[in-house]
């Protein structure tokens, strides 16, 4: 696995261990099946994913599984028999590449393979060669119809059809999506949802609800309304199916461009990042970038765990997820190897710079990751192959003139 100084441990494995302590041997654990004897030497702090890592072979992509880690621990010159034993849940585990092969198979004709295009050093004020994946020119004018199809042609839907929660991205693709297979669907969105995508969503013939400041507001209603009709949902990012049809993007750009060696793409959710860490793995270094005022990946490193968050700022309806999804976690946790966050004057005049230079119309969440770019936030070293991935478009570009 390859390292970063920028990757973040997830602390929680090791509070009943101590980090003072030199580990001599690691069992692992899952869901209560005993697995051989790691030998390992080393302090705590030195082994950072190799358990985390260990899960995707043991546990065979359980929904949910309980970790525990038995560590003997060296105490001074002599071994402590005594061992430490800490334990964490972990639910859906992991999305396998057989997951990404089926939503490739299911989702072909029903999503676009989206251009790539190329600037120079020196284009956007940025002092790098940049690949951009532009899909925001996807259907419905952002990544998450790949993830929408995949779960509803994964699914039996009922006769009370589809129903999603969303800032507006997602239910604009789920109303696609009903149309497009023959569905009935019900959109829940907060009302910072833009207006474009409001009128998006009632255009596509869904039933629009909105109501709530913020997304966990649409999605507790969501949730309670589908218990009354049985209809199913769709996540926007919380699901197996949904994150292996986002990594399908992934996929598209490892055939398009195999050079690449470091992907940069923004997180609400976490769906489409988890996406991008499921496609590669560790065989690209991983950068997720969210806005200073929606940063709930980032404040899950710092608590070593999903915690929520206050959202606000330019790309709330987009990035404004509360909590990093459990699912986008398991990914995200092992395989991001550096995580920033962007001012929203950044994503503000990254928009106007892809308007100006490339007149390409991006919502501000659609510029995080180029933000990060232009804002010096990430700076890639001489030589890195560096893919961005421009992730949405619904604006109004009136702003942008």
């Amino acid at each position: 696995m390859t390292s970063s100084t920028t990757r973040r441990n997830c602390s929680s494995f090791w509070d009943a261990v101590g980090r003072e302590h030199e580990v001599c041997a690691l069992r692992l654990e899952v869901s209560g099946r005993s697995w051989p004897t790691i030998r390992y030497r080393g302090s705590v702090g030195a082994v950072p994913f190799l358990l985390a890592s260990s899960i995707t072979t043991v546990a065979k992509k359980p929904q949910s599984a309980l970790l525990s880690v038995v560590a003997i621990v060296s105490l001074g010159s002599t071994l402590d028999a005594t061992r430490c034993t800490c334990s964490q849940e972990i639910n859906q585990t992991m999305v396998t590449d057989h997951d990404i092969e089926l939503a490739q198979h299911r989702i072909t004709g029903h999503v676009r393979r989206t251009p790539t295009m190329s600037t120079a050093a020196g284009e956007l004020g940025v002092g790098h060669d940049l690949t951009l994946k532009l899909e925001c020119l996807q259907h419905t004018g952002s990544f998450k119809p790949r993830g929408a199809f995949n779960l509803a042609l994964a699914s039996e839907i009922p006769r009370s059809g589809l129903i999603a929660a969303s800032g507006g991205n997602h239910g604009v693709a789920v109303a696609y999506v009903a149309r497009q297979l023959g569905h009935h669907a019900e959109i829940f969105v907060p009302a910072i949802s833009p207006k474009i995508k409001v009128d998006r969503i009632a255009a596509l013939g869904a039933e629009l609800h909105i109501g709530g400041t913020v997304y966990a507001e649409a999605q507790a209603a969501c949730d309670i309304r589908q218990s009354e009709t049985g209809a199913l949902t769709l996540h926007p990012y919380d699901a197996v199916e949904t994150v292996a049809g986002q990594a399908t993007c992934g996929r598209e750009l490892q055939a398009q461009h195999p050079e690449i060696d470091t992907v940069v793409v923004a997180v609400g959710g976490g769906g489409l990042a988890a996406g991008f860490a499921a496609a590669y793995r560790d065989s690209v270094k991983l950068v997720t970038v969210e806005p200073e005022t929606s940063r709930c990946l980032g404040a899950a490193f710092d608590a070593g765990e999903p915690v929520d968050v206050t959202v606000s700022g330019v790309a709330a309806d987009s990035l404004g997820a509360s909590r990093i999804g459990q699912m986008p976690w398991s990914l995200l946790s092992i395989h991001t190897d550096v995580s920033v966050s962007v001012s929203d004057d950044a994503i503000t005049a990254a928009r106007k710079a892809a308007f100006v230079e490339l007149q390409i119309v991006l919502e501000p969440g659609g510029a995080a990751a180029l933000a990060a770019l232009m804002s010096g936030t990430y700076t890639p070293e001489p030589g890195e192959r560096v893919a961005v991935i421009l992730c949405g478009a619904n604006a109004d570009p009136g702003d942008l003139v």
